[in-house]
């Protein structure tokens, strides 16, 4: 028997799976994975990426208080609401702003790290424990948990993610109604959570055609009608959301991701699709790409493969397909800010690494020809990415940060990257022993945990003097005070400083309802009301409420009783006349 026939008898063996389960096990990887997090929260004190954060911080704060999902005093309906509803906790439990923070961020950890459990579970169908406990760990602390600390939908979208793709296993393997109907719902609640979850149920259709197909030697016509029929419900499920979605008046069904329903060029999707395909691949250490793209290749033979492993290649490249559309769109979009974006991808990074730890666990079976068009594959990527994106991904491309903070120029940074994949390429097509192409991938994964986590404490401490005088509206004129933040400076004068001074007081005090602008919308991209100054000075907005204080920088002052001034000096707190029956003129700016 040659090296291929062996090799594809190999990895034609049946899953194997854990004679007893591993809960204890499986537990004690949950709650490494939530102190790992947890502590590399403690160096970041406040929000670093906005408007995001500062989104779901008032959409969670306006549900634990009022019972509504709102932002600066007015509905937000186009917003994922599982995650500011899981933030609430945090509201109802802290004692004030600055600590509800401290409680959200320990809650974000707890909840990555729980994708532990399912990932762990995918991996026992076709790993032996320890390498599916491994699986489980590297799902829990993989360098995007350095988004435990941010205030993003990433932390409850991506357990939600992994828990989706277990169950659509388990129904491509036996595709009964209540299996369908588990994934629809496991999708449905992802939708919630996050837009981006659109694509999942067009995945696992796909993937459950594909599966049905490529098993079948012969007749494989018959074969796609019958998976056609047995999947019936989920089209079913899938034709009455398109229906029910298209009737919605007045709403745009994907939140903020409507914005990428538009037509690209082809050419800007393909150069981004293989952008972000090389940041994918610097993120995981190359090897396990191309183990992946060996097994890809591998899944279309009918006998290469076991069932199960052939299934969770198929779904992967499906869900994976998936989300890079909609990645590819917004990189495409003038709201991709010319960046890779694998913040929005890394989801389904721990099925890459079950597969590529099932090529491990098979020999590292290695056909010439595919191995090699691979491996030439992996080392030219890295050329796509474009020399912007090196000096502006940020967070959204962790991949990248470890040139970026450097200070690399961009064409010796993709030099590098390529000199990288040449050498990993190198290792994936000649290396013989296990633990060589695992270290790889497991260098790979802690240097851009590194650079991700220097990356946020840097922005951290950058912002500590702002974040340290965080709640002192709240202290003054206590939580349920109606306080309006101003912003009188004109669009000419916008210094990002002043404006994160003003985000602080949003953020970190719940007495701020709202923000008023007498320039139109800020940075943030949020609403904000908009601020008329009479040339009397008198101060006219359409608030829903009547403000009580109003807090505004001390350049600016109000004729109006000086309740408090912040630690800094910088802004000034206001008590608003309340007997005033001149709605028009909310506040009167003091002469000089």
């Amino acid at each position: 028997m040659n090296t291929s026939t062996m090799e594809a008898a190999c990895l034609a063996q049946p899953a194997r799976r854990s004679g007893e389960r591993a809960w204890p096990q499986v537990g004690a990887v949950v709650f490494v994975g939530t102190v790992v997090n947890g502590l590399l929260a403690i160096p970041i004190r406040g929000p670093r990426i906005f408007g995001d954060e500062l989104i779901y911080w008032e959409l969670a704060r306006g549900f634990a208080w009022t019972g509504h999902f709102i932002v600066r005093g007015g509905a937000a309906p186009r917003y994922g609401v599982v995650y500011p509803a899981l933030l609430a906790a945090a509201q109802w439990l802290g004692s004030d702003q600055t600590s509800a923070y401290v409680l959200a961020q320990g809650l974000n950890a707890v909840v990555f790290s729980l994708t532990a459990v399912p990932t762990y579970l995918i991996a026992s169908r076709v790993l032996q424990r320890r390498y599916a406990l491994l699986a489980g760990l590297l799902a829990a602390v993989l360098p995007s948990c350095v988004l435990t600390s941010a205030i993003m939908t990433e932390n409850a979208f991506y357990p939600l993610f992994v828990t989706s793709a277990l169950l659509m296993l388990r129904a491509l393997e036996r595709p009964s109604l209540a299996r369908q109907l588990l994934v629809v719902a496991s999708i449905g609640v992802a939708f919630l959570a996050r837009a981006q979850a659109v694509v999942l149920l067009p995945a696992f259709l796909v993937a459950a055609v594909l599966s049905a197909v490529v098993t079948s030697r012969s007749r494989r016509a018959s074969a796609l009608v019958a998976s056609l029929r047995q999947v019936a419900p989920t089209i079913a499920c899938l034709a009455l959301a398109t229906v029910a979605a298209s009737a919605l008046p007045g709403r745009s069904t994907l939140g903020p991701y409507h914005v990428l329903v538009a037509s690209y060029g082809p050419r800007s999707l393909a150069h981004w699709g293989l952008a972000n395909l090389a940041d994918i691949e610097l993120y995981m250490g190359v090897i396990p790409l191309g183990a992946f793209g060996i097994l890809l290749v591998q899944a279309f033979s009918p006998t290469a493969l076991s069932a199960e492993l052939r299934r969770l290649v198929l779904l992967t490249a499906c869900l994976g397909a998936g989300m890079f559309a909609t990645v590819v769109a917004l990189s495409a979009s003038q709201y991709g800010l010319e960046r890779t974006h694998e913040r929005n991808l890394f989801y389904f990074v721990p099925l890459i690494l079950i597969c590529f730890l099932a090529w491990l666990e098979a020999g590292l079976p290695r056909p010439r020809g595919t191995a090699t068009i691979v491996a030439i594959a992996l080392v030219l990527l890295p050329l796509t990415i474009p020399l912007v994106a090196i000096a502006s991904s940020g967070e959204d491309g962790l991949a990248l940060v470890w040139w970026e903070d450097r200070g690399t120029p961009p064409a010796h940074a993709v030099a590098e990257m390529v000199l990288v994949a040449a050498v990993a390429a190198t290792v994936f097509l000649l290396a013989r022993w296990r633990l060589v192409m695992l270290g790889v991938c497991l260098f790979a994964l802690a240097a851009a945990l590194y650079a991700g986590e220097r990356h946020a404490a840097r922005a951290g401490v950058a912002g500590r003097a702002t974040w340290r005088q965080a709640a002192w509206i709240d202290r003054a004129v206590g939580p349920d005070a109606r306080v309006v933040a101003l912003w009188g400076t004109t669009r000419a004068d916008l210094d990002y400083s002043r404006i994160t001074r003003l985000w602080a007081d949003e953020f970190f005090n719940r007495g701020v309802r709202d923000v008023a602008s007498a320039d139109g919308p800020l940075p943030d991209g949020l609403p904000v009301e908009k601020l008329k100054i009479r040339s009397n000075g008198c101060l006219a907005a359409a608030f829903p409420w009547t403000p009580q204080y109003a807090v505004v920088e001390a350049e600016s002052p109000l004729a109006a009783a000086v309740v408090r001034f912040s630690p800094s000096k910088r802004a000034i707190l206001y008590r608003l006349d309340a007997s005033s029956s001149d709605r028009s003129c909310f506040a009167q700016l003091q002469h000089r």
